[in-house]
């Protein structure tokens, strides 16, 4: 199972969680900018229908590394994905929900994991994944400045692990 293009292994496993849990959704090519009031936008990974249509722009991270286990709940994004998913929310109905969804690969090491981790893994090519997501929303109240060049920001990594949901929620939740 691998999403046809040039995808992350991030990518890949959401795809995989998805279809090996039957759950609907549509790809989009998400490599392509799409034209929009006299610009373009960026657009995101996956539609998910249900109760609501979800808006999945996937952000894929390595959860702690070697060198520095404390290096946990990476989060930044740059400033061109909010605006390009909040443009895409405002272009739809209002029975709809934008979604950063961080594919966390998690590391070899016998390190002790967050509880919201626990009963949220799934194993694709070796490698094991934790789905967590945060609606575009709360992200945007919620994050600072990161950097300049490029232009992009975080959320408090402490804050965020108090605001992401396991997406295997968010797909019981929204399921018809």
């Amino acid at each position: 199972m691998r999403r046809s293009g040039n995808h992350s292994h991030y990518e890949n496993a959401v795809e995989a969680y998805l279809k090996e849990n039957n759950y609907p959704y549509i790809s989009t090519l998400e490599s392509r900018r799409v034209a929009y009031n006299g610009g373009t936008i960026k657009n995101f990974d996956f539609i998910l229908p249900g109760r609501k249509i979800l808006f999945m722009d996937i952000k894929g991270r390595k959860f702690g590394y070697a060198s520095t286990p404390g290096n946990t709940f990476e989060n930044w994004i740059l400033l061109d994905d909010i605006s390009s998913l909040t443009t895409w929310s405002s272009l739809s109905s209002s029975n709809q929900q934008a979604y950063l969804l961080y594919a966390f690969c998690l590391p070899d090491m016998a390190m002790p994991l967050p509880k919201v981790f626990i009963g949220n893994s799934f194993v694709f090519n070796e490698k094991v994944y934790a789905f967590l997501a945060i609606t575009i929303e709360d992200y945007i109240k919620n994050s600072k400045k990161r950097s300049i060049k490029p232009p992009a920001c975080c959320v408090s990594r402490k804050l965020f692990a108090t605001l992401v949901t396991p997406l295997f929620q968010i797909l019981i939740e929204n399921k018809i």
